[in-house]
């Protein structure tokens, strides 16, 4: 039987499902999965005075330790809230935060040092030394510039993982809050 013409097609029938949905909860979960996000890192260089015990020779131990510490300042992505009301994606960042100040050991001179007969800095001296250090680059960081950059760098991530919802075919836009907490919340 030969059929000629009639209802046979060749090609491929593929279902109209339409333009993907876009949710807030499959957004946060694309967001969140990169969790701690980096958004600025530096080297600080600085010189701690250590000094412990009471008599010169027998239990008095001091120097000073000059080190490089890296700081790391981001945002913990898996606080992120974010909703979608119509076109408009709207994500709300915690605001940026130290995440890290940590003494790079092999950075680590000792200069000016005065130990005890007995024994020179022990390890307890070094790793107070060191803990003093890290409060001291903690302290003395330029917190409100570096704060400002990390979340406007985090901003510019976020903004580039969903790029694909901003063009023309898409159509979305992106609005950032970023909350504000007190240190430690």
């Amino acid at each position: 039987m030969l059929l000629v013409g009639g209802g046979f097609s060749a090609g491929v029938m593929y279902a109209d499902w339409g333009d993907p949905e876009v949710t807030a909860q499959g957004i946060e979960q694309q967001i969140s999965t990169c969790s701690e996000l980096t958004t600025v890192k530096l080297t600080e260089t600085g010189i701690v005075h250590y000094e412990d015990g009471m008599i010169p020779l027998i239990d008095k131990t001091t120097f000073n330790m000059v080190y490089k510490a890296d700081v790391r300042v981001g945002v913990d992505l898996s606080e992120v809230d974010v909703s979608v009301d119509g076109k408009v994606i709207t994500v709300a960042l915690p605001r940026a935060s130290v995440q890290e100040v940590g003494i790079d050991p092999a950075s680590i001179s000792l200069y000016d040092k005065s130990f005890t007969l007995v024994d020179g800095a022990s390890e307890e001296d070094l790793a107070t030394a060191i803990a003093d250090a890290e409060a001291d680059v903690a302290k003395n960081l330029d917190d409100d510039t570096l704060i400002e950059t990390a979340d406007q760098q985090a901003q510019d991530v976020i903004t580039g993982l969903l790029s694909p919802l901003t063009d023309a075919a898409q159509g979305y836009t992106i609005e950032f809050v970023v909350e504000d907490s007190a240190p430690g919340q």
